[in-house]
């Protein structure tokens, strides 16, 4: 569950760093079909990433180059995971716990700065 300690202050950022959050909720309860919700999950996660981007420009928010980098980290890291979950080299629960904890780390030490 989603909660308002994580968010940015952006409606549209919060919004979707939620659905990720529920997206991955919807993984770990459905286990027969997790791989389809873990591939909606990634999709999301990669897409709100393009889209904080775009964000932080048309607002003239502060998305510094590090910030940046993480993108491309992240967006590396979900593409290697999206592999393993195909080739059955990552479970359910990791992959849930981990996306999970690699979202709110990256809310707390790169998102909350934008409005600063």
């Amino acid at each position: 569950m989603w909660h308002t300690h994580y968010s940015t202050g952006e409606r549209l950022i919060d919004e979707d760093h939620a659905n990720i959050d529920y997206l991955l909720d919807v993984c770990g309860r459905q286990p027969a079909a997790w791989q389809e919700h873990a591939a909606a999950a990634i999709d999301a996660f990669t897409a709100h990433l393009d889209t904080e981007e775009r964000i932080c420009e048309n607002r003239r928010l502060n998305m510094t180059e590090e910030h940046r980098g993480e993108h491309i980290y992240l967006k590396a890291t979900l593409g290697e995971m999206q592999r393993q979950i195909a080739d059955g080299e990552l479970g359910r629960s990791l992959f849930v716990d981990f996306t999970r904890k690699m979202l709110l780390f990256h809310v707390s030490y790169f998102d909350r700065d934008i409005t600063r």
